[in-house]
């Protein structure tokens, strides 16, 4: 069956569907199928790289005397990197038991606009820190902050105290709109640490060119077919996926689809039509961004299949 059945509603952001955030989660572990797990270690290693750099201990020390780490995740979704970042620093054999924490404190700080999705990240991220606490004795605390990429200075973000900032998964094109990336950037240098802190920030790698003119790429593998991923959450219900259809104005891409969900007896009981804006990046514009922001490229990471990382710290 290629068209969707069922009423067909108004299209809605697909990141505030309450539906969204397992199946986002489904569908990126089926299309990338474990192609994206190298950001992790290099996410590890950046936090490697600052613990380091935190040389007088005595400056940066709270009043408790701990040497506070502060992790911010941009556009933190379900959850997803944070729980893998933990996972592997603090999990079984994991690089951060290793080391020498007992000064350490960790404030692990989910930024995430939607409120479906937060939801999904505060359950897991929460029990994940648990179990990392467990087996680590590690002092780590969270934050969950229901805010967007253009405003991250406020009362649960101040400005110079982040060590490590993460933009993941190309979720940088989401931000469409004209000056939103600017005010990102802006954002970004305000909030991370002067000298020691630094920024991950991905690009999905067909939404970067190095042309000047707009140009419309082909319709990205598996996004053309229709998808069946099984609840887990939901034993028995299934989620259909109908194929996207993208239409291009300028250099930003709508993409829009039908996610149904099944029930054992194949009925259709939930219907959404659904879309997102992602913006094709020049990188010469990104470059230049980046630079009018105050801010500088340490390092460009280009190894991934899927995204190209670019490690930013302040330029003062």
């Amino acid at each position: 069956m290629d068209e969707p059945i069922g009423e067909v509603p108004v299209y809605r952001d697909a990141y505030h569907c309450p539906d969204w955030p397992e199946f986002y989660d489904l569908w990126v572990e089926a299309l990338f199928r474990g192609d994206i797990s190298s950001e992790v270690p290099l996410i590890a290693g950046l936090l490697h790289g600052v613990i380091d750099e935190v040389s007088d201990r005595e400056e940066c020390a709270a009043k408790d005397g701990s040497i506070p780490i502060n992790i911010l995740d941009v556009g933190s979704g379900s959850g997803r990197v944070l729980v893998e970042l933990v996972e592997h620093w603090w999990g079984e054999g994991g690089e951060g038991r290793y080391l020498d924490e007992e000064e350490l404190h960790f404030r692990i700080i989910a930024l995430e606009p939607s409120k479906a999705m937060m939801g999904r990240a505060y359950d897991r991220v929460r029990k994940c820190v648990e179990h990392a606490r467990l087996v680590s004795q590690a002092s780590i605390s969270t934050s969950f902050v229901l805010g967007c990429a253009t405003q991250l200075v406020g009362k649960d973000i101040e400005p110079s105290t982040i060590d490590l900032a993460t933009f993941a998964v190309g979720s940088i094109c989401h931000l469409s709109k004209p000056g939103e990336v600017d005010g990102f950037l802006n954002q970004l240098r305000q909030v991370l640490k002067k000298g020691t802190g630094r920024a991950a920030i991905s690009h999905l790698r067909v939404l970067l060119t190095e042309a000047d003119e707009s140009t419309q790429e082909d319709e990205q593998e598996g996004i053309s077919h229709i998808a069946r991923l099984p609840s887990e959450d939901r034993p028995g219900e299934e989620y259909v996926r109908y194929p996207i259809k993208g239409v291009w104005d300028g250099s930003v891409r709508t993409d829009s689809f039908l996610l149904q969900v099944e029930n054992a007896e194949g009925v259709v009981i939930r219907s959404q039509a659904l879309e997102w804006k992602m913006k094709l990046t020049r990188l010469r514009e990104w470059e230049s961004a980046v630079e009018k922001n105050g801010l500088v490229t340490v390092e460009r990471v280009t190894g991934d299949p899927w995204q190209w990382w670019w490690i930013l710290k302040r330029a003062d």
